[in-house]
């Protein structure tokens, strides 16, 4: 990671309080190691978060993506972010006046650039309260700790600049909280629309593989739908940067870019032509699980293709499930 531009605001407001107050910093953090750290860890943090994907809501009134346009169409300059990041955390003072449910704490914004290219970060941070001890002469005391919980991040955002300037794709993603009125102000602030899940997009990826009919075209024998999941979570776990290439997967399995999205179109799935991937849900693809009776099965997908794992059903409708192992059976015995 390069950090070129760092900064952080505060906003003052408790739960169950209706009045909110920004405090702006009047210059930029110097970049240092620590710093650079700090951001790497939030990063780090926040692409293991449950995310949503989305774009800004261009309708008029929507402050922090004109505010962004403004400041990414223009120089690149210590004194144009500063700026831009004031108005758009007063904006936020503004946004979350009246919800008793909000709470403030500091706003870490900044820009960089990864494996993926150049970003924007936005990371609401609070303080937390720990132990530690202290000694003394007679022994040691427990004594609170005031300090700044990183793992745990409140909310954030990050902006994929180089696919905002193209207009392509989904090129903002968001943290995912089931508190409905906190989540919403922050996305309201953002002003973020369009939003799917990570987990439902590659959901989506999965339904979509399992539908369309592959043959190879040398031996002209169908391929498995094992075979097609095995190749296609192969292909993008190979990708460092966690995103998943809709027109390079399709190229890759079926010789076509726009296999996939077709059958999306055809299909009515919505599905992205690039986003990240849950990796549970990516883990579907080649793994299948099951549990019922007291009983928790996790298997891989081409045990039901080769034979090792097969349903069988009698005459009265009562099925059961053949695990042809006797490997597992001892195991089981305890052999």
């Amino acid at each position: 990671m390069h950090l070129t531009h760092c900064v952080v605001h505060e906003i003052e407001k408790a739960a169950g309080e209706s009045t909110a107050r920004a405090h702006y910093s009047e210059a930029l953090l110097p970049i240092t190691d620590d710093l650079s750290s700090l951001v790497d860890k939030l990063t780090r943090r926040f692409n293991g978060s449950r995310l949503v994907n989305a774009r800004f809501d261009e309708s008029p009134g929507k402050l922090f993506p004109q505010k962004f346009r403004d400041y990414a169409d223009g120089i690149s300059s210590d004194e144009a972010f500063l700026e831009y990041t004031r108005q758009v955390v007063g904006h936020l003072e503004t946004v979350i006046q009246g919800k008793s449910g909000a709470k403030g704490g500091y706003l870490l914004l900044c820009a960089y650039a990864d494996a993926e290219g150049s970003a924007h970060g936005v990371f609401l941070l609070r303080n937390t309260v720990g132990r530690i001890f202290r000694r003394r002469a007679d022994g040691f005391d427990i004594e609170p700790v005031v300090h700044l919980d990183t793992e745990q991040l409140a909310m954030a955002c990050r902006i994929d600049v180089g696919r905002f300037r193209q207009n392509t794709s989904t090129y903002l993603q968001l943290t995912h909280r089931t508190e409905q009125e906190v989540s919403a102000y922050f996305t309201d602030w953002i002003g973020a629309e369009e939003t799917l899940s990570n987990r439902a997009m590659t959901a989506s990826l999965q339904e979509l593989l399992g539908s369309i009919e592959h043959v190879d075209e040398v031996s002209g024998e169908a391929i498995s739908q094992a075979q097609t999941y095995e190749r296609a979570y192969e292909h993008v776990r190979a990708s460092p940067s966690k995103v998943v290439d809709i027109q390079a997967l399709s190229e890759e399995l079926y010789g076509s870019p726009a296999r996939i999205e077709t059958a999306a179109r055809e299909q009515g799935i919505e599905l992205e032509t690039e986003f990240r991937y849950n990796p549970s849900a990516l883990k579907e693809l080649v793994q299948m699980k099951a549990s019922a009776d007291g009983i928790d099965l996790r298997f891989a997908r081409t045990a039901l293709e080769d034979g090792l794992i097969y349903v069988e059903e009698d005459d009265k409708g009562r099925m059961r499930i053949v695990i042809e192992s006797d490997a597992l059976a001892r195991r089981v015995l305890g052999q």
